[in-house]
């Protein structure tokens, strides 16, 4: 049984003004290669990143290491667009779908959901956390979802795919904050800079 990650990282940030979110510095670290190292666990097979609107801005921190690439021309569509594109590239069991907007993930915190993954019910074919009753990310799930999302229209997503099948879908309860922190706006940069973190916006 193989598994593959999908770490989305074709948005244009319009809400933190345009900035590519993925290259913002945490605690000296670049949070796209934060991901990407914490997502390069012996249990994940293949790793495929998804770029747009920055992709030329992404390309230089990629050298390291060894992905899919997979580029949507045209991002501005909807996040299920670029989703869709992933899904299609990927050839594991199992897929792992991260958001590169999380600036606190760990291999860890990967570990971890894997291994909720593999201990959930086995009729559940979708796991997310869900942490003091927000939901988080990544999202975990199988191969059967990814079939059904593809066999189904353009805007048809995983979201739309747990939503026709709640009794499929395992949400797994953690009190991990990791999961459900975001870079979403400069309120959230605020956020992590009062709890202590040392955050850099990239230069343009």
């Amino acid at each position: 049984m193989s598994t593959s990650a999908i770490l989305l990282a074709a948005g244009s940030g319009s809400r933190m003004g345009y900035l590519p979110k993925c290259l913002i510095s945490v605690n000296g670290q670049i949070l796209l290669r934060r991901t990407l190292r914490a997502l390069s666990l012996p249990q994940i097979d293949e790793v495929v990143l998804l770029t747009g609107h920055h992709a030329q801005l992404i390309h230089p921190h990629l050298a390291e290491f060894t992905l899919k690439l997979v580029h949507n021309r045209a991002p501005q569509e909807s996040l299920t667009s670029s989703l869709r594109l992933g899904l299609a590239a990927v050839t594991g069991d199992t897929v792992v779908v991260a958001l590169a907007d999380q600036p606190l993930l760990s291999p860890q915190d990967i570990g971890d959901l894997l291994l909720a993954w593999q201990h959930r019910p086995l009729t559940q074919e979708l796991l997310y956390p869900s942490v003091h009753g927000s939901r988080g990310n990544p999202v975990v799930f199988s191969r059967s979802v990814v079939q059904e999302v593809l066999a189904s229209h353009d805007h048809f997503g995983v979201r739309q795919w747990q939503e026709q099948h709640p009794s499929k879908v395992c949400v797994w309860s953690s009190t991990n904050t990791h999961y459900t922190t975001d870079l979403d706006s400069p309120e959230d940069l605020d956020k992590l800079r009062l709890l202590g973190h040392e955050l850099v916006l990239p230069r343009l």
